[in-house]
């Protein structure tokens, strides 16, 4: 664990030469300075063999990882792969992909690609999961499949801009939802490293730690084990249990519930996610570190997540539930509001202990006790007879709902306020989180400003000089970085960070984000 906290992510390249014939053929559709586009025929066999080893990186780019062979369209893509191979390639819509580079040769009167650098499957991921499952599963011969591509050659900025739309633009699918389109997003990009990266303390007596699986792109769960053996399936489902999957929907979720959004949440899974994402959109600034995104935001998440879990849990068993057994979702969210909302009105400089809940990776009977008390006051308010529409699921979702409960005096039990913290306890666990946060983006600027090349820094030295929108000490930075690999001078982590603030201040200058 040690180990793969310190690792980055290396780029995929892929050896197209071994496909029969010395490479993939193709057909140039587009080429221009900083875009071109092939148009590819690729064997099935090709297609499995770099998603088996490749995996979910081969899919970081797609909105969804593998949704298992139970949907509708990829049972159909199973039928054709098993049935009528042949037909594979006239009934599938093939995929999209995206790469950084590539290599290709003329050989007997036919262009080939020879070689894909960082290979990113952006629509099409069903199509080659269900592919590589018919090989794992069925022991599927894909001597007969192929499938169309069309590969988009572009730098990583171009990709992701493309992301979204090409997604949007297929046709014969599963279900997009909402959420999805927010998968790519650097908010949950970090939250995906934190998931991998923090285990949580072991519990009721285990000798081992486990880890809450946040499912950035929809299915990543399923198909990371896809290809397990059973007993490695059951390891990585005891480090794993599906008890703590966490999914983008559920974060909005929790977190909309703490930020006292409780009519936000009632109005449905999708409508709460863009609420989200906007709120996530405003408060992310590229300009910035964004170092309250920390290792103490993700436990306090995942503290939020048990605090929401445990909830549902200890509404479900009370009697006056059990004889309506209505308005569940409702009850929960504004009761972690109220709770909130009612702690920092009633005593401000005071919050609940989150890396308690963390550490015990469970609720305190304190807590446990006021949930009871105040899901069950909740429910006689969202009840009342006074509110202003009679439909109770729809009153919870109007602002007037939560503005009354706002001026409503919830009880807070003695014993539950005596285990609340002080919010200035809390803030110094932030800075240490954030000054963790600093040095790892430090670090990470480095080697971003090395990824993107010396060319590319000549060129935003470039457009900087022409507009003189640079200091001596700007154009100096950018000299350094310019020049780095034929100097072999790599700029210092504090050089690095000032050269991406220089670049993000000319991006508002006008320097385009598709050098």
């Amino acid at each position: 664990n040690l180990y793969a906290s310190t690792q980055g992510k290396e780029e995929i390249e892929i050896d197209s030469s071994i496909v029969d014939g010395g490479g993939i053929p193709y057909v140039g559709a587009t080429n221009e300075d900083d875009y071109s586009a092939y148009l590819a025929v690729v064997p099935g066999r090709f297609l499995a063999d770099i998603y088996l080893e490749y995996g979910s990186r081969l899919l970081e780019g797609n909105v969804r990882s593998f949704l298992s062979n139970r949907g509708k369209v990829n049972k159909a893509i199973r039928g054709t792969i098993l049935q009528e191979p042949t037909m594979f390639f006239a009934y599938n819509n093939g995929i999209a992909a995206t790469a950084t580079e590539i290599e290709t040769k003329q050989e007997n009167g036919r262009h080939l690609i020879t070689r894909i650098k960082d290979m990113q499957i952006i629509n099409g991921g069903q199509t080659t999961a269900s592919i590589a499952n018919a090989v794992l599963q069925d022991k599927a011969d894909l001597a007969e499949i192929y499938v169309p591509m069309k590969l988009s050659v572009v730098n990583h900025d171009k990709a992701k801009e493309m992301i979204p739309t090409i997604s949007r633009s297929a046709n014969s699918q599963n279900k997009v939802d909402e959420a999805d389109f927010f998968s790519n997003h650097p908010y949950h990009i970090r939250l995906e490293e934190y998931s991998r990266r923090v285990l949580a303390p072991p519990v009721d007596g285990n000798q081992y730690q486990t880890a809450w699986f946040y499912e950035r792109a929809r299915g990543q769960y399923v198909q990371e084990q896809m290809k397990l053996t059973r007993g490695d399936r059951k390891k990585f489902q005891l480090k794993n249990p599906k008890t703590q999957l966490l999914r983008k929907v559920d974060v909005a979720k929790f977190m909309n519930s703490y930020e006292q959004r409780p009519h936000i949440v009632s109005r449905g899974a999708q409508f709460n996610m863009r609420n989200f994402a906007e709120m996530i959109g405003k408060q992310w600034d590229p300009s910035t570190q964004n170092t309250s995104f920390n290792e103490y935001y993700w436990k306090k998440l995942i503290a939020l997540a048990i605090l929401f879990k445990q909830t549902e849990k200890i509404v479900s068993g009370q009697d006056w539930y059990q004889e309506i057994k209505a308005y569940r979702a409702n009850i929960v969210t504004y009761s972690i509001a109220i709770i909130m909302h009612q702690v920092e009105k009633d005593h401000p400089g005071k919050t609940l202990d989150f890396l308690k809940i963390w550490n015990s990776q469970s609720l305190s009977s304190e807590l446990e006790a006021q949930i009871i008390k105040t899901t069950r006051e909740v429910f006689d308010f969202i009840t009342r007879d006074d509110r202003t529409t009679l439909n109770v699921t729809e009153w919870c979702k109007k602002e007037d709902c939560w503005k009354r409960a706002q001026n409503y005096n919830f009880t807070l039990l003695g014993s539950f306020v005596e285990s609340l913290i002080n919010t200035s306890d809390e803030f110094e666990e932030k800075v240490v989180a954030q000054k963790e946060q600093k040095v790892s983006n430090e670090i990470n600027a480095e080697i971003e400003l090395i990824n993107l090349g010396a060319d590319y820094w000549r060129r935003v030295q470039e457009f900087g000089r022409n507009d003189k929108l640079l200091s001596e000490m700007e154009d100096g930075l950018l000299t350094v970085a310019a020049n780095f690999e034929t100097t072999g001078r790599i700029p210092s982590d504090k050089q690095a960070k000032l050269i991406m603030q220089i670049r993000n201040r000319l991006f508002d200058e006008g320097l385009s984000r598709n050098l």
